[in-house]
């Protein structure tokens, strides 16, 4: 009984600082103008990978549908045989070691 009220004070206590010092930084740039410019470009960095990331999941995904022959090929195309084996055998693109 007396390990858990004092691990529930220890969380209680981290639990309140973590907010003070969140609420603390909050403040600082509250009263400037705002978030430094450092911030703005690191989150302007992170935006423009994760539509990277959503745009190759999305061209991916429509390989995989026509390898899968779920959807039809555009007019006029035509899918390797060879491309959509490796697409079906190794739908990441990449293969883990084998030992």
């Amino acid at each position: 009984m007396t390990r858990r009220l004092i691990a529930f004070a220890a969380g209680a206590v981290v639990g309140t600082a973590a907010v003070y010092a969140a609420r603390a930084l909050a403040g600082r740039y509250h009263g400037e103008d705002g978030l430094p410019d450092v911030a703005f470009a690191a989150l302007a960095e992170v935006s423009d990978f994760l539509s990277e990331v959503r745009a190759g999941m999305a061209e991916r995904e429509n390989q995989l549908r026509l390898a899968l022959g779920l959807d039809s090929p555009p007019p006029g195309a035509r899918l390797d045989p060879q491309a959509t084996r490796d697409l079906l055998e190794d739908p990441a693109r990449w293969r883990a070691p084998r030992n």
